[in-house]
């Protein structure tokens, strides 16, 4: 097969495989746009640093409940968890889920470097996310994930991008 001959034909391969790749963009672009955050916690299976089995049973329901869904290079996440930690004393009655489908030392050296004062808390649980449920099940848009349920387990406020704390202290302080 002469050159122009074969480059013509890899040229309209490329074109009719972009093609489909944006045919498919654009018919699932409308779904994921519709993802609504999960509205009631659901059920899930995470694991704790200790390799522990963490489910939606063991959520402590007796005070506010905040998911942070992150990545560990994600500056977004970075900043937003710097922004928590660094306000933590004014977090009263809150419970905190951080949450990420990064790799154990991964996800503490995270915290150990954004979420100093979050570090060791009784109310501060690290989880991982080994078996990728967390974006099926709570259907976040992008990371940072910011989700804070009342002690009924129901949502109170969803954020998917870096949001300020004042933002947060209203949804939090809120009867």
């Amino acid at each position: 097969m002469p050159i122009k001959e074969a480059s013509t034909k890899l040229i309209k391969t490329a074109l009719n495989f972009f093609s489909v790749v944006l045919l498919f963009t654009s018919m699932f672009q409308p779904a994921l746009a519709q993802l609504k955050p999960a509205a009631i916690i659901p059920d899930f299976t995470l694991y704790t640093m200790n390799g522990q089995v963490f489910t939606q049973k063991q959520l402590k329901s007796n005070s506010k409940i905040l998911f942070l869904f992150f990545d560990a290079t994600c500056p977004h996440c970075q900043y937003e968890t710097q922004l928590i930690s660094s306000h933590y004393k004014e977090f009263k009655n809150t419970v905190f889920y951080l949450v990420s489908m990064d790799k154990k030392p991964q996800i503490q050296k995270f915290v150990h470097t954004y979420g100093k004062d979050l570090e060791g808390k009784a109310n501060v649980t690290l989880l991982a996310d080994a078996n990728r449920q967390f974006i099926e099940r709570f259907t976040p848009s992008q990371f940072p994930a910011l989700y804070i349920y009342n002690k009924d387990k129901k949502l109170l406020k969803y954020w998917d991008t870096p949001v300020g704390i004042d933002q947060i202290m209203n949804v939090i302080y809120q009867p």
